[in-house]
């Protein structure tokens, strides 16, 4: 079964805690930088500048460090990162309530009731890209589900979106299997068959491959052809609440304001 009419929207900020930290500090623009936290002795990285690997996200910094040398370090400040996605968060709210947070710096968005608002798809692109700051440079990604949403977002340019509705499997076939959601073990598994891209998978009957993989196979093939028709689960955003009252009298005094 797959939903033809569904289009999910993918909104991905590529080095978003390296993006907000020179907000913060504009020297480090063109420096190579490692972000880094810090748990029970042990640090680990955790966002690079561009022109870094990704790939040793989530290695030790002292590994990193290895390779990048003359990298500055830099301290995560989560606080900080969360309340500025936060304020991104809430300016896609203003437009729809059907979106759900990905990961830091990378949103779905549900765009069944947005295209009815717009007369062409480049308006409602224009209006996604309005909702988050120009200095992070967001690419956007719209196809027939999260997962190949998400593989296009990764290839649009910087600051455009990226529409691939039709033959959404070729499209993808290219991307590597370590972009799949599932186990590490799964992946090695594939790659020793010799599958390295969603294409090598997509060529493989479904059969087989949830004969040899059981659920996690079949959920292998329906990703790997395109297909994915799980749901945008609305995030839940606060309420804000204004009140107010009026004292007859000047008050001064804070016990009686709080009584």
């Amino acid at each position: 079964f797959v939903w033809t009419d569904m289009r999910i929207a993918c909104i991905y900020i590529q080095n978003f805690y390296f993006k907000l930290e020179i907000i913060r500090q504009p020297s480090l623009q063109n420096e190579s930088v490692l972000i880094y936290d810090k748990d029970r002795g042990y640090r680990y990285v955790v966002g690079v500048s561009g022109g870094l690997s990704p790939a040793v996200i989530g290695e030790s910094l002292d590994l990193a460090i290895e390779h990048y040398p003359y990298a500055i370090l830099c301290k995560a400040d989560f606080p900080y990162y969360q309340e500025e996605f936060r304020k991104i968060l809430v300016c896609i709210h203003t437009k729809t309530d059907r979106f759900q947070k990905a990961s830091m710096g990378s949103i779905y968005v549900d765009l069944q009731d947005l295209k009815k608002m717009f007369k062409s798809d480049a308006t409602l692109a224009i209006s996604l890209l309005n909702s988050v700051p120009d200095s992070m440079t967001p690419q956007i990604g719209i196809s027939t589900g999260k997962f190949p949403a998400f593989l296009i977002a990764h290839t649009a340019d910087s600051g455009r979106a990226r529409f691939v509705l039709d033959d959404v499997r070729k499209a993808i076939a290219p991307f590597s299997i370590d972009l799949l959601p599932i186990p590490e073990n799964i992946k090695y598994q594939l790659r020793s068959f010799g599958l390295n891209t969603l294409g090598d998978i997509a060529a493989i009957p479904a059969s087989g491959l949830q004969a040899q993989f059981g659920r996690v196979g079949a959920e292998i093939a329906q990703l790997s052809r395109g297909i994915d028709t799980s749901q945008v689960i609305p995030e839940k955003m606060p309420v804000p609440v204004d009140a107010g009252i009026s004292f007859s009298i000047p008050v001064t005094n804070i016990e009686v304001i709080a009584w």
